[in-house]
């Protein structure tokens, strides 16, 4: 939040069904909120809440709701002592779900949420964006729509800012000419919920393989996107790292087809975040298969040429790699995160400057949780 605490929110069973619960900790690890504030919207099930902050420190957490063959986006208002302000919903007789936000002005937020028409497997989900005033009033008199492209079923949206009030996504979505083939565009809505057109920016234009998101950041003044991009053979065997610039009016920088940093190989390269260094972006990756993947880096200056000589092992060690987490450039670094069964199932973490060196060398320390 706005004054260093972590605010947290998970799907909870304590009381013998799916409810929302979130904490604040604070620096010094303790819990702000006691043992936790229970959301849930009358009776319905909650799940997959995610956060924002306001700029004026109200908490504000949206989740997945559903009770019988209802299923709506739930959202509420904690203020930052903990306090239920408010609790209201995305809905009118039609199934929402993936609510995801930043904040937007002084003291509300925008949301970015789906819409899901027809049943399962055949569930056509569009994306949309909504401003919401403190109160969580909608501030557009109808939502824009994100894309008219759609996304799955399984494909969880993210957004990040632009700096300016408003948003950008990079979305895996179909080809245009090819629609059994994976694809990937961009798209931002301005403060105005104006977009850069109605499909967005297609991010690498080859009907011949399958493009992923690995990641997606801006440059510091948030006029710059940057798209990190696995790119996969037909039979989705192999694959390989491709970068897309788009510049502020949503135009490719670096080729219709992207630049490829990686050629797709039987290595398998799986781009799991890419950050903004000021002087290049830093792109974090999975290689290998099952039960022998490693982490590496690569850098490359905004034109996708190389600025590191080779790709630094995050973790060399052989071991099945998840949840992999890249944080923000902060302090000449970045800090990953994942998940890591080389002995058991644990959580690891490494630092990675912006050289391409590590350390400082520090041993882990188990924290037993005490419930």
């Amino acid at each position: 939040d706005q004054e260093n605490n972590a605010i947290v929110a998970f799907q909870d069973e304590r009381t013998g069904t799916l409810q929302v619960v979130a904490y604040k900790i604070t620096p010094t690890g303790s819990s702000a909120w006691g043992n936790g504030i229970v959301l849930q919207d009358s009776t319905s099930d909650g799940l997959s809440p995610r956060i924002t902050t306001t700029a004026s420190n109200d908490v504000i957490i949206a989740w997945n709701a559903s009770l019988g063959s209802s299923k709506w986006v739930a959202y509420a208002k904690l203020s930052a002592a903990g306090q239920l302000q408010w609790i209201k919903r995305i809905w009118n007789n039609q199934k929402y779900s993936r609510g995801v936000m930043l904040p937007a002005g002084t003291s509300g937020f925008q949301m970015l949420y789906v819409q899901e028409t027809g049943n399962f497997p055949g569930v056509t989900c569009t994306m949309y964006l909504q401003r919401f005033d403190s109160s969580g009033t909608a501030q557009w008199s109808v939502p824009v729509q994100v894309s008219t492209k759609t996304i799955s079923f399984f494909f969880f949206p993210e957004i990040i800012s632009d700096g300016q009030d408003g948003i950008y996504i990079a979305f895996n979505t179909g080809h245009p000419s090819n629609p059994m083939m994976n694809d990937v565009y961009a798209q931002h809505v301005d403060s105005a919920g104006v977009t850069w057109s109605a499909t967005g920016t297609e991010c690498a234009n080859s009907a011949t393989e399958h493009k992923t998101v690995g990641g997606f950041t801006t440059n510091t003044a948030g006029t710059e996107l940057y798209v990190a991009l696995q790119v996969l053979n037909s039979s989705q065997s192999n694959s390989g790292i491709s970068l897309q610039r788009l510049d502020a009016a949503g135009n490719n920088l670096l080729g219709a087809n992207a630049m490829t940093l990686r050629p797709i190989s039987a290595s398998y390269y799986l781009p799991v975040g890419i950050v903004d260094e000021q002087n290049g972006v830093m792109i974090a990756y999975v290689l290998g298969g099952f039960g022998a993947q490693t982490i590496h880096g690569l850098k490359t200056d905004y034109s996708g040429l190389a600025m590191w000589g080779y790709d630094p092992a995050i973790s060399a060690a052989l071991s099945n790699k998840d949840d992999v987490s890249c944080g923000p450039y902060m302090n000449g670094q970045s800090v990953l995160v994942w998940f890591d069964d080389r002995i058991g199932d644990g959580i690891y973490t490494q630092n990675i400057s912006t050289n391409g060196t590590f350390g400082p060398n520090v041993g882990l320390e188990e924290q037993t949780m005490i419930q």
